[in-house]
């Protein structure tokens, strides 16, 4: 296996990439103090379970309130669940404006707001309904503009059509709300196959 060099400055853009575009966890062992990555994207390529070394790592301060998700731009998001049933996927994300209200439209508008899932079979859809709360996308309308208040999660279901019961994950969800800088690239997360649980009675 090839040995990966990483300067201490491209350490510093992986680490803060990861931040926002990663949704597995690092992992970081005390014992070896080694910090294992799940991935990490060099230029076009994305290297799996990346394992750093790293010397006198002492943590220096951590925020008394942390936010689960991940923060991009002025939005934060956190996964909720990714179910399949009857053909149709569903993807549940929390969405919060963070600091103020904000109006931005969720889904796909054809131009500047994107909401694209990629399953691990390489399949691409895009969204057949959105939606925000009690609000919906009106058909043929495949987004919804909706004002976030601030700081007040909203849960939104994405919701797409035609996916094989053979797929098993989320490749990735390429997320971009318009009116606002948030862009969300999340990906290996697993869906439930509502069709095949067991029924407990």
């Amino acid at each position: 296996m090839p040995k990966l060099r990483f300067s201490s400055k491209l350490l510093s853009f992986l680490v803060l990439g990861l931040v926002h575009n990663a949704y597995a966890i690092d992992k970081f062992d005390t014992s070896t103090q080694t910090l294992t990555i799940p991935q990490v994207l060099v230029g076009t390529t994305t290297y799996n379970n990346v394992v750093l070394k790293l010397k006198d790592f002492s943590l220096v301060s951590i925020d008394p309130n942390p936010q689960t998700g991940i923060s991009n731009g002025d939005f934060l998001m956190q996964f909720v669940s990714a179910t399949l049933q009857g053909g149709q996927a569903k993807i549940t994300i929390a969405l919060t404006s963070l600091g103020r209200d904000k109006e931005v439209e969720v889904g796909d508008d054809g131009e500047l707001a994107k909401a694209r899932f990629t399953d691990d079979q390489g399949n691409i859809y895009d969204p057949s309904l959105v939606q925000v709360r009690n609000k919906s996308s009106q058909p043929p309308t495949r987004y919804i503009k909706y004002q976030f208040n601030a700081d007040i999660p909203s849960n939104v279901v994405l919701t797409y059509d035609n996916v094989p019961a053979s797929a098993k994950s989320i490749a990735l969800l390429d997320l971009k709300l318009f009116y606002s800088d948030a862009k969300f690239r999340i990906g290996n997360i697993p869906l439930q196959n509502l069709d095949s649980s067991p029924v407990f009675k």
